[in-house]
């Protein structure tokens, strides 16, 4: 699993091409069809543009919907993407130099796009909260940071962690904290980071996350990800035994 927080993960600009991964056959870009671009000025928008006199092109606010296609040619796959674009200052090249240009900032794709690979080997429950992320993630970053947050509670499900303590003879539920510690007795590096999460996500339910906080996020669930169910350190050592035992390749 590669998750890059270098890559842009904001906005789109017609006839740049962007790197973002197809959700159905994840191995393809999805390449914009610049056709396919609709907008529509905003009923704000239009009162501010009537209203001000010093009013600029950058004060535009407009809606719009578009359409994505997968560059692999065994899938092409479309998907649909609404969202708001704007008009900023964008440096085009030396003879241009700088140029009012329309950004475009998704907020919904159809399917949702995913921000990295999820492998075979992640339980069905945990993929499905992970993905739900994803489609929250160009929409409402707290959202997301929760959905993110929920991955933590399957995992704890997926690895048979009690749910419930007994208290005075009655049994009643157990916090993430206490599901997260009883996990981390046999994967503390991977509790660790589930922790983190759950911090960040309890975080989302009471104030704004910013992009850098899911980032954050995602990094951290990759890490207790590989702990807990790749573990390529352990598969590297039972490959080494194997090549060394036969004197030869496995």
């Amino acid at each position: 699993m590669n998750f890059d927080r270098d890559k842009n993960y904001k906005y789109f600009i017609s006839g740049i091409p962007n790197d973002w991964m197809c959700p159905t056959c994840e191995k393809g870009n999805l390449i914009i069809n610049e056709k396919s671009i609709e907008t529509k000025e905003t009923n704000q928008s239009k009162k501010q543009r009537d209203e001000e006199k010093d009013w600029s092109p950058e004060s535009l606010q407009e809606k719009f919907t578009a359409k994505a296609v997968c560059n692999n040619r065994n899938c092409k796959e479309n998907i649909f993407i609404i969202g708001d674009n704007t008009m900023d200052w964008e440096y085009i090249n030396e003879y241009v130099g700088d140029d009012l240009t329309d950004f475009y900032y998704p907020k919904y794709f159809n399917p949702p796009i995913n921000l990295f690979n999820i492998p075979y080997e992640i339980p069905c429950d945990v993929e499905e909260e992970i993905k739900n992320s994803f489609a929250l993630f160009w929409a409402d970053k707290s959202a997301c940071g929760n959905a993110i947050r929920k991955s933590v509670e399957c995992i704890c499900d997926d690895k048979r962690i009690n749910k419930t303590r007994t208290v005075r003879g009655k049994r009643k539920l157990r916090s993430l904290d206490e599901k997260i510690k009883e996990l981390g007795i046999k994967h503390p590096d991977a509790a660790d980071s589930l922790l983190a999460i759950k911090w960040i996500g309890n975080h989302g339910s009471h104030g704004d996350l910013d992009i850098e906080d899911i980032f954050d996020a995602y990094e951290l669930l990759i890490h207790a990800l590989e702990k807990l169910y790749i573990n390529k350190e352990k598969r590297l050592r039972q490959l080494s035994k194997k090549i060394i035992k036969k004197k030869g390749p496995a």
